[in-house]
């Protein structure tokens, strides 16, 4: 009895500790991911908004998230697949096998998210700061209203004015009014990073 008494809260907080894990590789929206990045040591910023395509379930959303951070997260599987090795090859051996699961995971991840990579949606601005001013270029007014959209149902999904089956309506109903525009959200963007590199 002693031991079950042990064993049951050790396995509750593994799982906890497993459900947050794979609530990280869902992302925390259902509708993509945003990031943004400093570019340097400059204070120039990069935001990107990707929107994955209506019907992305959970499983799709976690490869995708799990694809977006291998080129890091890669690197630690190959490196503890090493160590381990290193303890029954030779460390050559160990290091070619660390190398083959690094790519192998890349190539998996590729194959089963190409679809979902190829149908999601980039919206893109670029911030500068010079000479005291900030400017922005690139798809400035679809993220502005992207982002406003996407506020707005993330608090009613918050506060439970949402269902999950509207919020994913609303979400769908958002890239599928960006969606006809990936064109001229494409080249908005590319004119945009053009004008940032020749502004004064």
């Amino acid at each position: 009895m002693a031991d079950s008494a042990i064993t049951l809260p050790r396995f509750a907080a593994l799982e906890r500790a497993l459900m947050r894990a794979i609530g990280r590789l869902e992302g925390k929206h259902r509708w993509g991911y945003s990031q943004t990045v400093a570019i340097g040591s400059s204070s120039n910023i990069y935001q990107s908004l990707i929107l994955f395509p209506p019907g992305t379930d959970a499983s799709k959303r976690r490869a995708l998230i799990a694809y977006r951070y291998w080129p890091v997260v890669g690197i630690g599987f190959a490196l503890a697949t090493l160590v381990a090795l290193s303890f029954f090859v030779s460390l050559a051996a160990a290091c070619y096998i660390g190398v083959a699961v690094y790519g192998l995971g890349a190539l998996i991840g590729a194959a089963s998210t190409r679809r979902e990579r190829a149908a999601s949606l980039r919206i893109a601005v670029l911030t500068v700061h010079a000479g005291g001013q900030e400017r922005a270029f690139g798809n400035v007014d679809a993220m502005h209203s992207a982002l406003a959209v996407l506020a707005r149902i993330d608090r009613r999904l918050a506060f439970g004015a949402l269902a999950d089956a509207e919020y994913d309506l609303d979400c769908a109903a958002l890239y599928r009014a960006l969606e006809p525009l990936r064109g001229e959200l494409a080249e908005e963007l590319t004119a945009g990073l053009r004008a940032s590199s020749r502004r004064d």
